[in-house]
């Protein structure tokens, strides 16, 4: 199965838009057909950016915290940053 790291703005994304591409990913997640991957960080800053940002979209986001079948890591900022470097290879 693959793996999408979710970074914070694909989870503020998804919480402030009930359409698009990240509310599909979400989508793909709950339907087991992807895995959802984040940090403690990722949700951290996503639920800091929308209580400044959307704070009416901080509920959906909640939901999908305590829902979504997140597989959670411990990554540190720069570990998440040398991954953010990778190419993804051509498909």
């Amino acid at each position: 199965m693959i793996r999408f790291f979710l970074d914070a703005s694909v989870l503020f994304s998804a919480a402030a838009s009930e359409t698009g591409g990240s509310r599909e990913i979400l989508r793909l997640g709950f339907a087991d057909e992807i895995e959802l991957v984040v940090s403690k960080l990722v949700l951290a800053e996503a639920r800091r950016n929308l209580a400044v940002k959307a704070l009416r979209a901080l509920p959906a986001f909640e939901v999908f915290v305590t829902t979504a079948p997140f597989i959670v890591v411990d990554a540190t900022r720069p570990q998440l940053l040398s991954v953010l470097a990778v190419e993804a290879p051509d498909c």
